[in-house]
C-alpha cells in the first residue's frame, strides 16, 4: 500500500461571488459570452471569430456583414426567420417537406441587378427539423432550400 500526503503549510482564499444555479442574469450572460469568445480566439486564432451586424435589405443573402467582436451589434434576430443560413440555396422538390407556415413575399434588388422574386416557407423534413425553403420566380424559378433553424 502507498499513501499520498499533500502539506500546504499556507492556504489562498478564495474569492468567488455565489452565482444563480442558470446563470441568468444579464451580466452573468455577457461574461459567459466573453469567456467564450476569448477560448475560440485563444485557439482558433483572432481572426476566426467574428460577431454578425445586420445590414438593411431584404434579401436574406445580403442582409448581414462580419463585425469585429468588439463592435457593437446593431441587429435583432427574427424568430420567423433562421439563425444559419446555407453558404448557397440548394435546390429541392417541396414534396420532401411539410409547409409549417408562409409565404413570406420578398420582391426586391430590381435596382442594383440582383433582383429576386421569392415565396419564403418554414418546412419539416421527414426527420423533424426545422427548415427555410423559398420558391423562386425569378431569376431562377423553383424551389430552393436556404436555410436551418436551429
Amino acid at each position: 500500500m502507498r499513501d499520498i500526503g499533500l502539506h500546504a503549510p499556507r492556504l489562498l482564499k478564495l474569492s468567488a461571488g455565489q452565482l444563480g444555479l442558470f446563470r441568468d442574469t444579464p451580466a452573468e450572460r455577457q461574461q459567459d459570452i466573453e469567456q467564450l469568445a476569448e477560448r475560440l480566439q485563444a485557439r482558433l486564432g483572432r481572426d476566426a471569430v467574428a460577431g454578425l451586424n445586420g445590414v438593411e435589405d431584404h434579401r436574406p443573402e445580403y442582409s448581414w456583414r462580419i463585425r469585429a467582436l468588439d463592435e457593437p451589434s446593431r441587429c435583432t434576430a427574427l424568430a420567423h426567420r433562421p439563425a444559419w443560413l446555407l453558404p448557397k440555396a440548394r435546390r429541392c422538390t417541396i414534396e420532401d417537406y411539410e409547409i409549417l407556415a408562409g409565404p413570406e413575399r420578398i420582391e426586391t434588388g430590381w435596382w442594383d441587378g440582383r433582383d429576386c422574386r421569392r415565396d419564403y416557407f418554414i418546412v419539416r423534413d421527414r426527420h423533424g427539423s426545422m427548415l427555410w425553403a423559398y420558391h423562386e420566380y425569378k431569376p431562377r424559378p423553383g424551389w430552393h432550400l436556404h436555410g436551418i433553424f436551429a
